[in-house]
């Protein structure tokens, strides 16, 4: 008599637990006996997505590893090239997926490049976020990187190069064409910057530095 209860009770231990399915937030689930969970990825602040053609891009974080191979890993067979801007010759150096030699083989954090992309990705940039930050512009053409994470407000720091500068440009990855914002025009076509994008200065001064504050930009 002892025995048949403890079957019994094992019994309905069983099917209690084979009808049993947990409710957790960020979880998918199964029932049956076996729970599957399926785990939401986080993504970090500096993370944005990347659409096919030419994309013009700022890093907007200190990545814990800022080589090419490693930044690219999560989108790699995705991408064909990218092109740094070398301010000091005015031309671009090509990193092509298909060639031996490499003329870079690190991302400068404090440059906008352009890559090819064949497919969409997102890039996520594992890294410490950053502060002020104050650059060194040439007499000519520069491609600076936009430094954070936030929304930033353009004229709040080409304000620190006022009177050294006559446009910026920004990239429209949808359009593949440049948005101009140019000290002679009255009307501009943006006033902000937006995390991971990429921009031009041209300057017409040999003494620019462009400052970025953190707070005072992005607030």
């Amino acid at each position: 008599m002892k025995r048949i209860l403890i079957v019994a009770i094992l019994i309905i231990v069983i099917l209690n637990f084979m009808s049993f399915s947990p409710n957790i937030t960020g979880y998918t689930t199964q029932t049956g006996g076996v729970a599957s969970l399926i785990v939401m990825k986080t993504r970090p602040p500096c993370s944005f997505d990347l659409v096919p053609n030419w994309n013009f891009i700022s890093i907007c974080a200190d990545p814990y590893n800022s080589s090419v191979t490693s930044m690219t890993s999560d989108f790699s067979g995705k991408y064909e090239y990218i092109l740094r801007w070398n301010a000091i010759t005015q031309e671009y150096e090509v990193y092509s997926i298909y060639a031996i030699y490499k003329p870079f083989i690190d991302f400068n954090n404090n440059e906008s490049y352009f890559i090819y992309m064949n497919d969409n990705a997102q890039w996520d940039i594992n890294g410490t976020l950053r502060g002020d930050l104050d650059l060194p512009l040439i007499n000519l053409e520069n491609a600076p990187g936009y430094p954070y994470e936030l929304t930033g407000n353009v004229s709040r720091y080409l304000v620190t190069i006022d009177g050294k500068y006559e446009y910026m440009m920004k990239w429209d990855a949808m359009t593949q064409s440049y948005s101009l914002w140019s000290i002679y025009a009255i009307y501009k076509p943006f006033n902000q910057i937006f995390k991971g994008e990429g921009q031009f200065i041209y300057v017409n001064d040999t003494s620019a530095l462009l400052s970025y504050n953190r707070t005072f930009v992005t607030s």
